[in-house]
């Protein structure tokens, strides 16, 4: 539990000094990576380039998975989820419904939207979630290990660079 709340205590810093320091920092200056163009949500984010896409099963899609990336030495992942919700849900509600299930969890401003932060213990994921305010539904990123320090850097560095995504 201790480490729970370190480690989203640690998020929370490094989020406000990347809100702070917003204009002088830049995602492609940490490390080499692709952007990911997520077209039907209208974002992007910035991942590793050398961490292959993987294919998507369908028992995994049915769970809402879209989206999953693995580190070369398949240590470390990324995804993205979308869960169908009842209606459309503030920051607030989405919060509620959270915090139901992680105690812990904790609102972030990773700059392009105020997510929900928390760790899944079980599954040792560091989540964010964001509320899809087009759908009612929402967003899930979820990095693993969350037990791995790197990894939480790596995914406070990946949540930041979201951004919407640009029009072509």
């Amino acid at each position: 539990m201790k480490k729970l709340i370190a480690v989203l205590a640690a998020l929370m810093m490094l989020f406000s000094l990347s809100a702070y320091a917003e204009e002088e920092f830049r995602v492609e200056d940490v490390y080499e990576g692709v952007w990911v163009d997520f077209t039907d949500d209208h974002f992007q984010m910035y991942v590793p380039a050398e961490w292959p896409v993987m294919e998507i099963t369908e028992q995994l899609r049915e769970y809402g998975m879209y989206y999953a990336a693995v580190s070369p030495d398949g240590a470390c992942s990324v995804s993205v989820s979308w869960y169908a919700q009842d209606a459309v849900m503030d920051i607030a509600a989405l919060e509620a419904e959270i915090t139901a299930v992680h105690p812990d969890a904790a609102v972030i401003d990773v700059g392009y939207a105020e997510t929900v932060c928390y760790v899944d213990l079980q599954e040792d994921a560091l989540c964010f979630a964001m509320a899809d305010t087009t759908d009612p539904g929402m967003y899930v990123f979820s990095f693993t290990p969350a037990s791995d320090e790197n990894m939480q850097l790596l995914a406070s560095v990946m949540m930041t660079s979201l951004r919407p995504l640009e029009q072509q």
